[in-house]
């Protein structure tokens, strides 16, 4: 491993450059139904058993990522920067373990070095090492697969197969599913790979990996169907129907032809590209100026993801033939088992019900896992262009300056992405703060009315809210009951004002908690619930200078007088 020395100190400068600024942002949303549901869990008494298995897991089954995470809560509580730290740590790991795969693959320390750059600095599906609340889930699952890939890898290679790195694959594949059940497609990834560079087939050699992975298969799937029949029913939406079986079929061709495109292309150009295409060849779409916003994120988004894809087969192809003619035959390996992977990687978004299962553009953070695959195979490509020029100096530096131009635009690209949320971040903090301040402890029935001017995150603007993601009423719960407060467990069920635009008063084990920004709804709940001036704080917030003003004597005196605002 010393050989492998100066490319993890390089990685860590990297992370460090490119990540260093994260623990100085804030929790953004999902982070905060997380700590309700862990504070619910904790008041309520339910079991270790049932917060692993079953509490709030509707379709999931990620006992390893609900440990994990609990854990963490146990550890750092919501104070944000450990766990940022842990986020940057596992992107780290991840990178170097893809290093380490791509080296095992490609046998080639440069091609390997960089495809664990690329990996590290994309900032494709940044959100998944950024965005907190996707982080345990998706980099912990990925992690182990990463170990699981390698360990399989070491199998196949070695003349002498040990079944005891079988069986460690398959330890390895597990704990993956328990933290996300994305890296399911594990299950026909494996023989892929098993049949391409597994050596020469025989029947004593084939038994052992087809009894591994089908108990495997066997075993999970009954283990879903228990968890899933001991389990609560959940409430099915409209919105999350499942398809007809054709739209699948569809969705069985097209989706990993996005996979494939989106995972090496970023989303910034993809809809640059998609708006110039309409613009070019629909302008009977544009709408007062401007495009359609669903048919540049539908239909054109597919059709350059088609082009993009294309073009990718095509400097595919060119790589291969480079490699076939310069008698390098792992290169040509390299390539057909990543562009398998990346598709059968994309397979479990089929699955996708409802609205989402017919989004053109993937969600950045699901193509985490995905972009093991992607890094490896551009990484690869390049090394054939460059094996190509051979030694015209010139034409291979501006091949690597063109590299590495496109790498700091990814690394520079994630800082300006985490700049925003260090300032974000830090007015939602100034704001939690004062309120805190302002009011340390709380009467046994509070009312917080909060106003704003404007409103954030695609809203209507008659929708004014606060800069939070999610409800500001849940988020004040959650930082009271962190300072102390003596809040009854009903507050915390089943995510109460959790969702971003929710206004409600709720009385429980002799207390009540309420939060409110329209006038028409807190009028409402002064009626119906006898709420008493004392029992009101009032907040406006103000968009143009990002100040939180306290109101609170104005509107209890308003209340006194004419009983409502």
């Amino acid at each position: 491993m010393k050989r492998l020395l100066p490319a993890f100190i390089i990685y860590v400068a990297l992370s460090i450059f490119i990540f260093g600024k994260l623990p100085q942002t804030f929790f953004q949303q999902d982070e905060w139904a997380i700590l309700g549901n862990m504070i619910y869990a904790d008041k309520a008494g339910i079991s270790l058993f049932d917060r692993l298995f079953i509490y709030e897991q509707d379709t999931h089954l990620i006992p390893l990522s609900n440990a994990v995470t609990l854990a963490l809560y146990r550890l750092f509580g919501i104070t944000f920067a450990p766990w940022a730290v842990i986020s940057i740590l596992l992107h780290l790991v991840n990178a170097f373990l893809v290093l380490v795969l791509a080296e095992k693959l490609v046998r080639n320390r440069l091609v390997a070095f960089g495809a664990g750059v690329i990996f590290l600095v994309s900032s494709i599906s940044h959100q998944a090492v950024t965005w907190l609340a996707t982080t345990v889930g998706t980099a912990g699952s990925t992690l182990f697969f990463l170990l699981s890939l390698l360990t399989f890898a070491t199998y196949l290679e070695e003349e002498k197969q040990r079944t005891w790195q079988l069986l460690l694959t398959a330890f390895f594949f597990l704990v993956s599913l328990g933290f996300k059940e994305t890296s399911i497609f594990g299950f026909l990834l494996f023989p892929i790979w098993w049949m391409i560079i597994g050596g020469r087939k025989t029947f004593k050699k084939s038994i052992a990996p087809l009894m591994v992975f089908g108990c495997i298969a066997i075993g999970y799937f009954f283990m879903r169907i228990f968890f899933t029949a001991i389990a609560p029913p959940s409430v099915v939406l409209p919105e999350l129907t499942q398809a007809p079986l054709e739209e699948y079929i569809v969705r069985a061709v097209a989706i990993p032809l996005r996979a494939l495109a989106q995972s090496v292309f970023p989303l910034k150009f993809m809809l640059l590209f998609s708006r110039e295409l309409i613009q070019l060849a629909y302008p009977q779409f544009f709408i007062g100026g401007a495009p359609d916003p669903y048919v540049v994120e539908g239909v054109a988004a597919d059709i350059i993801s088609l082009v993009v894809s294309i073009f990718v087969f095509l400097f595919c192809f060119v790589a291969a033939q480079i490699f076939i003619s310069k008698k390098r035959s792992e290169g040509v390996r390299v390539i057909t088992i990543t562009l398998i992977s990346i598709a059968a990687s994309s397979l479990p978004f089929i699955a996708v019900p409802g609205k989402a299962g017919y989004n053109a553009l993937l969600d950045g953070r699901h193509l985490y896992l995905t972009g093991i695959f992607s890094s490896i195979l551009v990484a690869t490509v390049l090394w054939g262009i460059l094996l190509w020029i051979g030694k015209r100096r010139i034409a291979a530096a501006g091949i690597l300056g063109l590299f590495l131009l496109a790498m700091s635009y990814h690394g520079l690209k994630i800082r300006r992405d985490i700049d925003y949320q260090v300032a974000i971040g830090g007015l939602r903090k100034s704001i939690l703060n004062k309120v805190i301040t302002l009011y340390p402890t709380l009467p046994k029935r509070v009312v917080f009315f909060v106003q704003s001017d404007a409103p954030y995150y695609g809203l209507p603007f008659e929708e004014p809210i606060i800069p939070f993601q999610s409800g500001f009423g849940q988020t004040l719960l959650v930082w009271y009951n962190a300072h102390e407060a003596n809040l009854p467990a009903c507050f915390f069920d089943k995510k109460y004002l959790y969702v971003l635009l929710s206004e409600d008063f709720k009385e429980c084990k002799g207390q009540g908690f309420g939060y409110f920004r329209k006038k028409e709804t807190f009028n409402q709940a002064i009626k119906i619930h006898a709420i008493k001036p004392e029992e009101v704080i009032a907040f406006r917030f103000t968009s143009s200078t990002n100040t939180l003003t306290d109101f609170t004597i104005q509107v209890r005196e308003t209340l006194r007088q004419f009983g409502k605002l």
